[in-house]
């Protein structure tokens, strides 16, 4: 990786942009789930939605 442009070369001899290597997905973006503090039933919505998205998928 070249450190001043950000960018990679290929195989091909072009460049492309150096992708982060902490995305468990290429492509795939962190997304914060908001549940508004007001809603009486938040806090375990809230918790029920930290949990799943946690669970180890099985195969």
């Amino acid at each position: 990786m070249d450190a001043k442009s950000g960018t990679r070369e290929v195989a091909s001899g072009h460049t492309e942009p150096e992708q982060p290597q902490d995305s468990a997905l290429r492509g795939q973006r962190t997304r914060k789930i908001r549940v508004p503090e007001t809603w009486p039933w938040a806090h375990q919505l809230a918790t029920c939605i930290e949990l799943g998205l946690n669970l180890d998928p099985t195969g």
